[in-house]
Formats: C-alpha cells, sequence, structure tokens
C-alpha cells in the first residue's frame, strides 16, 4: 500500500476507533509524585487491522476481555498503543488526514517529550522542570475537554 493510501486509511481508522490521552500515574520516586505519559490508542474486535498499526508505528497490542454484567464473557477486544515518542510520531504521521480527532492531536503534539537539548525528560539526569510538568498537565486537561465537548448528550442523540 502506498505510504499516502495508508497513512489516509490509518486516519480515519483512528478517527473512528481511536484515542489520544496523557495518562497520570503516581510514582513516588518521581520529582513532582506522579509522571505522565502520551498514550495513542485504537481498540478494535479485529487483530489484522492492529497488526498493521503495530508493523507500521511500533507500539504494543494487548488483550482485553468484556463481560456482560452478570459475569460471563462476551467479547475480546485489542488495543494497540503508542506511547510518548512513538504516539508523537504516529499523531504526526495521520494528521494531514485526520478530521475528527484534529485538534486533539493538535493539543497532544504540544505534549513536551525533550529537553532544548534533545534529551529525554524523566531519567534521573533529566528531571522534569516544574514549567514543562506544567505544559504536559495542561495538554491533558486540555484533551479532557475536547473530548468532553465531542460528546452528544442522549437526549440529542434520540432525536438524531
Amino acid at each position: 500500500m502506498q505510504d499516502k493510501l495508508f497513512l489516509a486509511w490509518a486516519a480515519g481508522f483512528f478517527d473512528g476507533e481511536g484515542s489520544v490521552i496523557v495518562e497520570l500515574s503516581k510514582e513516588k520516586a518521581c520529582k513532582h509524585g506522579f509522571r505522565t505519559s502520551l498514550h495513542a490508542n485504537v481498540t478494535q474486535t479485529s487483530l489484522p487491522c492492529l497488526q498493521l498499526f503495530l508493523e507500521r508505528f511500533g507500539g504494543a497490542i494487548r488483550t482485553h476481555n468484556s463481560r456482560t454484567p452478570n459475569g460471563r464473557r462476551w467479547s475480546v477486544s485489542y488495543v494497540w498503543v503508542a506511547r510518548n515518542q512513538e504516539a508523537a510520531d504516529f499523531l504526526q504521521a495521520i494528521y494531514p488526514y485526520t478530521v475528527v480527532k484534529r485538534e486533539q492531536i493538535e493539543v497532544a503534539l504540544r505534549y513536551p517529550l525533550v529537553g532544548t537539548d534533545g534529551r529525554k525528560y524523566g531519567n534521573p539526569g533529566n528531571p522534569i522542570p516544574d514549567a514543562v510538568m506544567a505544559t504536559r498537565l495542561e495538554v491533558r486537561q486540555l484533551l479532557k475537554d475536547i473530548r468532553a465537548r465531542m460528546k452528544t448528550p442522549a437526549a440529542e442523540a434520540n432525536h438524531a
């Protein structure tokens, strides 16, 4: 598949089935008591589609078992996830072809991964400065706000 055609396909797939988030996890050893990471995810019941993402963009595929309210296994879904630099590279590659998640990608690409010297933040030799962490948290909140704004209230959905 030609690269532009594949990127357009991946962008459309991501627009429909993907998400971009900044995950926050507690980490006592970190300067701020927590760490953040940029994630691009695509969830699907079709594993071959996600294998294409894995082959082209790296990341990992996880299996998720869904259950009914009474505890019976309902279905298996797969989640392709790229983190930090892999996520940023993926988002940058598909950006020109996105429609639905374009604003989210613009915001996510502001997530700082490296310092002005090109070194990755977060290792013992390059702790995350307060201003960088503030930017990461701002990106996280902006992404949450965009997703909340995009949700259609149930009453509106029933009249559509």
